[in-house]
């Protein structure tokens, strides 16, 4: 069941690190993924650059990169047209932790997501993560959260998906096409979210996902 119906009834330097993203493509070569005559030429003519030229060479690199890996494609939107508007939901993509670091600017690698900040960042409420092909969420000083799998039939209230967090397994459950996921994220000082999200694609890279925020908590404070 695609999310728009099941969630709204619930209210992407370069050239230095390609060996990194070698790790992102298993069981290929790297002649096979990098060493195509394109490429050859492309490397013969970066070489001789003068030095700010490949510096703006690669700023151009991660800015393509980044429109690639981190948009959500034309496909992904048909059936969710009606998140694009929405300030509470919409559609995100999400890189698989480590192979990206140093090819897209955001920290983290593009392997977190902010429900809250609409951001990639780590620096931005990382809300979730995606490593090793599954979700976590509670990444720095003492802030909490879980994450769990849910039904798609059980996905009626809001209530519905608190009960479901509570009670369910609080393992790293796996990305799977089709999943729908519940997350709450106790981030101190900053927000108390929860959120609902559907993988709506994967690729060797990352996944797509629609999500929507169900409820905002009072912001947990520290004591001082």
């Amino acid at each position: 069941m695609r999310l728009a119906t099941t969630l709204l009834g619930i209210g992407l330097g370069a050239l230095a690190a390609t060996a990194a993203l070698n790790a992102s493509f298993a069981g290929e070569t790297e002649d096979a993924v990098f060493d195509s005559p394109e490429v050859q030429e492309l490397a013969t003519r970066a070489e001789a650059l003068k030095v700010d030229d490949q510096i703006a060479l690669v700023q151009r690199i991660r800015r393509s990169l980044e429109g690639k890996l981190l948009t959500p494609s034309a496909d992904a939107w048909k059936g969710f047209e009606d998140l694009r508007s929405r300030s509470d939901a919409g559609l995100a993509r999400i890189l698989d932790r480590g192979p990206f670091e140093g090819l897209v600017s955001p920290r983290g690698g593009g392997a977190y997501w902010s429900f809250s900040k609409r951001s990639n960042s780590y620096d931005q409420w990382p809300q979730i993560e995606l490593q090793k092909w599954s979700f976590s969420t509670g990444f720095y000083g003492s802030n909490s959260g879980i994450v769990v799998r849910l039904d798609a039939d059980l996905l009626a209230t809001a209530e519905d998906v608190c009960t479901k967090a509570r009670s369910g397994r609080r393992d790293r459950p796996k990305a799977e096409t089709g999943g729908i996921y519940a997350v709450r994220a106790v981030m101190w000082d900053e927000c108390d979210v929860l959120a609902a999200f559907q993988v709506v694609d994967m690729d060797t890279r990352g996944v797509t996902i629609a999500w929507r925020v169900i409820r905002t908590f009072d912001v947990p404070k520290r004591k001082r």
